[in-house]
C-alpha cells in the first residue's frame, strides 16, 4: 500500500493500551487497532520503541512486538521510525549502559575557591561525591577578587590530595582546586521530566559503543527486514526509515529545579556541595596534550575565570575539543553503525534554541548534526509569536541539512509548553497550531513527529495535516538562497564561562575576576546574528547559516553575499572568510548598536567591506532593487524551492502586499482555493489573511 510521506508520524511510545495478563495475540490486536485508529485519524505513521520499564530490552517478546508493528505498518501503508531510549535523554538504556562500566557515567569539572589571608594556611580536601583531585593552583591577588592580570601569574602549584595552601606572601592568596565528579545531581540527568538517573559520558566512546550494543543492535537485528535504506523509498519492505535519538547532551551544567520524579534508578545525594562546573570526560586531558601541545590542568583556571587574549585562546582550543569528541563517539558512531545497516540516522539535540546554550551542552551544530541523515529539531510550542521568535532553530538546521546534502529536517512538534496532552488541547486554538506548524515548514522542516492531543473536534488536525501536504509538496528539495549568515560559534567558545545563563542554577558563591565582560561579548555577539537573521526574514530575503569548517568547501561562486554579525574572527573565521570572498561573496559586516566591542575584529577584514549598522541598511545592501515583497510585508516568512514559494503570516491580522515578480497563481494552503490577485505599478497586489499560509506557484 503506498505510503503518504507529508503526513506527520504519530510519538505513540507505549500508547498501545496493553494491561496485565495480555497475550501475545491480544497486544498484536490492540496494536492493529491502535495503528488503523492513527491512520484514520490523519498520521502517516508512528515512531515507537520497546515497552519502557525494569525488562527494557530484556523483554524478547517486546523486540518480536517491533515486528509485528512494521508488518502491520506495511499492511495499512504507515511509516515507522525506532525511538531509541527509554523516555529521555538518549544514551543511558535506562542504565544499562552506565551499569556496563560506572567509568561510562557523566563527568563535570568543579572549581573549588578559596581566599587565604597572609600568614594563614589552608588545608582542602576531596569535597564529598567528587571523583579526585585533577589540579591544584594559588595566585597572589590585592583584593578579595582576581584581577585579570594577577590570573595570568600562578603563585603556586600543588600536587597530592588533600591540597595544603600555606600563605608565606604578604597579599591574599586566591587558591583553586579542580576536581572531577559525577555530572549527576541537579544537572539534566536529574532534572528532567521522566527519571533521575546517572547518564553517559558522550565524550567517550567506549560507553556510546556500549550504547550501540545494548540498544541499536538489539533493534536493527530483529527489523533488519523492513529497513527503508532513503527517505520516500517505495520499496516492497521499506517500513523504517529512521532510528530517532532524543535530546543528548553534555551534563556539566546546573539547570532546572530539583523535583521528586516518580521513579529514582540512581539516587540523588542531595548534600553533595555543588560547586561551579564544566564538562569533562575520562579522555579529555591526554586528548588536550595531544592535539593542542599544551597541558590543560596546567590552564584549568581560564575554563572559569580571566577575560583576556590568554584566556580566551585556552577556552576555544577546549569546548572546541569537547565539541570534537563528542562529534567522534555519539554522532560519527551512530551514524556509522545505522549506515552499515541501512538505516538512517536522525533525531534531535537539548537545547537548541540559543547558540549560547550550543557551546555548553554540545558545541558546533555543523559538525554534529552533519552526521544525522535526517537532521532533526524539537518545538515545544505552537504559539506562532513563539515559533517566530525561535526561528534559529529551524534555520539553523535546515542550513546544515542543505549543505551536507540532507534534503529533509525532522521537527518534534508539540503544544508541550501549552499543558497539551494526549486528551487535551491546552491552552492553544488548532487555529494557532496550524499557523505554528506552517511557520516550521517555512523555516525549514517538512518531516513532523507529532505530540499533538488525539482530540480532533471538526477534524480540525485532519485538515491542518491536509494543508500540510501541500505545502510541503510545494517546497519539497533544497531551499532557494544566495545569501549566507555566519554561525560564530568560535565567539562562544572563547568567553563562556559558568553560571551566566537565567538557565544556569547558583547553589555555592561564584568568584569573578574584576571587570568581567564575557556574557557581554557572548551576548552582543548573539544579538548581532539574531538581528541579522530577523532581518532578513522580515524582509523575505532568503539565507542560509554557514560555519566556518563547512565556509572552506563552499567558496565555489554560487554564494552572493555572507553576512558576518559582530563576532571574533580568529583565524580559523579569517581564512573561511577570505575563501568565500576569492570565490566572489561579497562579505557585509553587521554591527548594530551594543557591539562596539567587536570595532577591532572589524579592522582585520580585507578593505572594501560593507558594514551595515541597521536593518534597514543591511536589507538595503542585499535588496539594492528592493525587496520581492513590499508593503506590510513585515512579520511573513518566505520558503522558497525551484518551482514554488510558501508565504505564511504570523500574525493574527491581515496584511496587504505586493510580490514584484511573475507567477501564475496564488493557493490558499489550508482549502486549496485560489486566492484573488490584483495586477498593479508594482506588481501583483493581494491580501494574505490573519494566520494564513499561501502557496505562489512560479
Amino acid at each position: 500500500m503506498k505510503r503518504d510521506y507529508t503526513r506527520p508520524l504519530r510519538m505513540v511510545h507505549n500508547m498501545f493500551n496493553y494491561e496485565p495478563g495480555d497475550t501475545y495475540e491480544i497486544k498484536c490486536r490492540k496494536i492493529r487497532n491502535r495503528l488503523q485508529f492513527l491512520k484514520d485519524f490523519g498520521y502517516g505513521g508512528i515512531v515507537t520503541n520497546v515497552q519502557e520499564g525494569p525488562d527494557y530490552l530484556n523483554d524478547k517478546e517486546e523486540l518480536e512486538l517491533m515486528t509485528e508493528k512494521a508488518k502491520i505498518c506495511k499492511e495499512l501503508g504507515l511509516r515507522m521510525w525506532i525511538y531509541d531510549e527509554d523516555k529521555y535523554p538518549s544514551g543511558a538504556a535506562r542504565t544499562k549502559t552506565v551499569d556496563a562500566n560506572m567509568d561510562f557515567q557523566a563527568l563535570g569539572l568543579a572549581m573549588v575557591w578559596n581566599v587565604v589571608a597572609p600568614g594563614k594556611t589552608l588545608t582542602q580536601s576531596l569535597p564529598q561525591g567528587h571523583i579526585k583531585l585533577i589540579a591544584a593552583v594559588s595566585y597572589k591577588i590585592e583584593a578579595d577578587t582576581p584581577t585579570d592580570e594577577e590570573l595570568l601569574t600562578p603563585y603556586a602549584r600543588y600536587q597530592g590530595e588533600p591540597v595544603e595552601f600555606v600563605n608565606d606572601t604578604d597579599k591574599n592568596l586566591l587558591c583553586l582546586a579542580f576536581y572531577s565528579k559525577p555530572a549527576y545531581v541537579n544537572t539534566h540527568a536529574t532534572n528532567n521530566s521522566c527519571y533521575h538517573r546517572l547518564y553517559v559520558d558522550v565524550s567517550n566512546p567506549d560507553a556510546i559503543a556500549e550504547f550501540v550494543n545494548n540498544t541499536y543492535r538489539p533493534y536493527t537485528e530483529v527489523l533488519k527486514d523492513y529497513f527503508s535504506p532513503a527517505f520516500g523509498d517505495e520499496g516492497e519492505n521499506s517500513v523504517v526509515e529512521a532510528i530517532f535519538t532524543d535530546e543528548p547532551s553534555y551534563m556539566g551544567v546546573y539547570i532546572n529545579s530539583y523535583h521528586e520524579q516518580k521513579l529514582t534508578l540512581h539516587p540523588v545525594d542531595l548534600t553533595m556541595p555543588l560547586y561551579m562546573m564544566v564538562n569533562w570526560g575520562l579522555y579529555v586531558s591526554n586528548r588536550f596534550r595531544s592535539t593542542y601541545g599544551y597541558s590543560l590542568e596546567d590552564e584549568l583556571t581560564a575554563l572559569f575565570l580571566g577575560h583576556s587574549e590568554h584566556f580566551r585562546r585556552v577556552r576555544h582550543d577546549y569546548y572546541q575539543l569537547m565539541s570534537d569528541l563528542y562529534e567522534k563517539a555519539f554522532y560519527a558512531q551512530l551514524s556509522d553503525y545505522c549506515s552499515s545497516v541501512g538505516l538512517q540516522f536522525s533525531g534531535h539535540i537539548l537545547l537548541e534554541d540559543r547558540i549560547t546554550y550550543h557551546v555548553i551542552f554540545e558545541g558546533n551544530f555543523f559538525n554534529l548534526l552533519r552526521h544525522m541523515h535526517i537532521p532533526g529539531i524539537d518545538m515545544l510550542t505552537s504559539i506562532p509569536e513563539e515559533g517566530w521568535n525561535m526561528a534559529f532553530t529551524p534555520k539553523l538546521v535546515r542550513s546544515i541539512s542543505d549543505l551536507y546534502g540532507r534534503g529533509h529536517v525532522m521537527n518534534e512538534i508539540s503544544a508541550f509548553n501549552q499543558g497539551a496532552s494526549l486528551t487535551k488541547l491546552g491552552n492553544v486554538t488548532y487555529d494557532q497550531i496550524y499557523t505554528s506548524v506552517m511557520l516550521q515548514l517555512a523555516f525549514g522542516t517538512d518531516i513532523l513527529h507529532s505530540y499533538y492531543p488525539e482530540v480532533d473536534p471538526d477534524d480540525a488536525q485532519d485538515q491542518i495535516w491536509s494543508a500540510v501536504t501541500r505545502a510541503t509538496e510545494a517546497i519539497i528539495g533544497p531551499r532557494v538562497s544566495d545569501t549566507l549568515l555566519f554561525y560564530p560559534i568560535e565567539t562562544m567558545m572563547r568567553h563562556r564561562k559558568p553560571m551566566y545563563h537565567k538557565i544556569e542554577k547558583r547553589y555555592e558563591p561564584i568568584l569573578r575576576e574584576q571587570d568581567d565582560s564575557s556574557w557581554d561579548y557572548m551576548s552582543a555577539c548573539e544579538n548581532a546574528m539574531l538581528g541579522a537573521q530577523f532581518a532578513m526574514i522580515n524582509g523575505q530575503h532568503n539565507f542560509t547559516y554557514i560555519d566556518s569548517s563547512t565556509a572552506r568547501h563552499q567558496a565555489d561562486g554560487v554564494w552572493k553575499n555572507l553576512v558576518v554579525g559582530a563576532c571574533d574572527l580568529t583565524d580559523e573565521v579569517l581564512v573561511a572568510i577570505s575563501h568565500l570572498i576569492a570565490g566572489g561573496t561579497q562579505l557585509i559586516w553587521y554591527a548594530p548598536e551594543g557591539t562596539e566591542m567587536f570595532d577591532c575584529e572589524f579592522a582585520k577584514l580585507p578593505s572594501g567591506v560593507k558594514r551595515a549598522t541597521t536593518e534597514e541598511e543591511l536589507i538595503a545592501i542585499l535588496c539594492p532593487n528592493g525587496t520581492i515583497l513590499s508593503g506590510d510585508h513585515a512579520g511573513i516568512a518566505m520558503a522558497e524551492s525551484s518551482e514554488n514559494v510558501l508565504l505564511v503570516n504570523k500574525d493574527d491580522r491581515e496584511k496587504k502586499v505586493c510580490w514584484h515578480g511573475e507567477f501564475t497563481s496564488l493557493i490558499d494552503a489550508y482549502d486549496g482555493n485560489e486566492v484573488a490577485t490584483e495586477k498593479c505599478d508594482c506588481g501583483v497586489c493581494f491580501t494574505i489573511a490573519k494566520s494564513a499560509a499561501y502557496i505562489l506557484k512560479k
